[in-house]
């Protein structure tokens, strides 16, 4: 919120104010003069002055307990962009400007058009410091607003959208990079495009050679999303940490609620609409498995078995057909090659 300048005073407010000479008997001299107020300038006003002329911060956008993220404008480049600032007692704190810091050099390094980039990050060292990111303006919303006001999603929606993050993530986990923070809220959509844009690796797992060897992992993110050694803190994250979270926005995504589990640990299917093909709830099923070796080994097979379970079921059956039939001709050919070599 931006506060305008007071009005200020003219001749006439000030002769219609002022007490008449000798009426309460005070001269000039014991006259008392009013203290100034100086102007205190907002956030926007720290941005817009620290982003430079060519940018005009617009509006807020939204903000959270981390940060808040404003809507700027480029005045040369005719474009409209996000701009997230670190909020004002956590810039203070040398430990979060540096994660602060790291998830812009983290994105920074992921090129694909699933991840939302960053285009420039800054900082200043002044009496209120400030910390800011810049990226695209994603004005789609975010998928838990799609959730909130349109419920659960069709099947073949949810698979093409999970397919087609399941894609992003395998680009950021060739980088050595897990997100360890996939939920709604960090699935966006850009004006008019219909592909889910991952953006806040804030407490991404980032490579050694970023962190250095001894570096500790952050524990952090939303529990509800979290896989169990996430949330426990065993073991070391990877991949499979975030085909868990996979799983959690795929059933969220068909069901409109989170999975429940049985006595037995296993994930109860009976929340699931009826209308869910058997295929894709089985491949979410697998996703959340609460041993990471029982879950899909990364994004790009859990990528191709949603494509699959996606299908129509005779296509699915015919798919099954020619994969069995690839595998005999594979045996074949190594049974005609053992008896050459004999």
């Amino acid at each position: 919120m931006t506060v305008l300048p007071l009005r200020p005073i003219t001749g006439a407010h000030r002769a219609a104010t002022r007490p008449a000479r000798g009426a309460t008997g005070t001269t000039g001299a014991h006259r008392a003069v009013a203290p100034a107020v100086a102007d205190t300038p907002t956030l926007a006003e720290r941005l817009e002055r620290a982003l430079g002329s060519q940018y005009k911060v617009v509006r807020a956008l939204g903000a959270g307990g981390y940060g808040e993220v404003f809507l700027v404008r480029d005045l040369l480049l005719h474009r409209v962009l996000a701009v997230k600032v670190l909020r004002e007692r956590l810039a203070a704190d040398p430990q979060e400007r540096e994660r602060f810091r790291r998830e812009a050099r983290t994105v920074a390094h992921l090129s694909h058009p699933g991840i939302v980039p960053v285009l420039a990050y800054g900082e200043t060292d002044e009496e209120h410091p400030l910390c800011w990111t810049m990226m695209p303006c994603a004005s789609g919303g975010s998928l838990a607003t799609r959730l909130t006001f349109n419920g659960r999603l069709q099947p073949v929606v949810a698979a093409r959208m999970l397919v087609q993050l399941c894609d992003a993530l395998a680009h950021a986990h060739r980088q050595g990079v897990v997100h360890c923070d996939l939920k709604p809220d960090n699935v966006l959509f850009a004006s008019g495009d219909e592909r889910p844009l991952l953006t806040d690796f804030g407490i991404a797992a980032l490579p050694h050679h970023d962190r250095g060897i001894g570096a500790a992992l952050d524990v952090g993110g939303t529990p509800a999303w979290m896989a169990p050694e996430q949330r426990l803190g065993l073991g070391v994250l990877d991949a499979r940490s975030d085909v868990y979270a996979l799983g959690m926005l795929g059933w969220v995504m068909l069901a409109a609620r989170l999975p429940e589990r049985t006595i037995s640990g296993r994930i109860d299917r009976s929340s699931m609409p009826a209308d869910v093909p058997r295929a894709l709830v089985d491949v979410l099923a697998r996703a959340l498995e609460r041993e990471p070796d029982a879950r899909w080994d990364g994004a790009p097979a859990m990528a191709t078995a949603l494509e699959r379970a996606a299908r129509p079921a005779w296509r699915r059956r015919a798919a099954t057909a020619c994969d069995a039939t690839a595998a005999f001709v594979r045996r074949a050919r190594r049974f005609v090659r053992r008896l050459r070599v004999a």
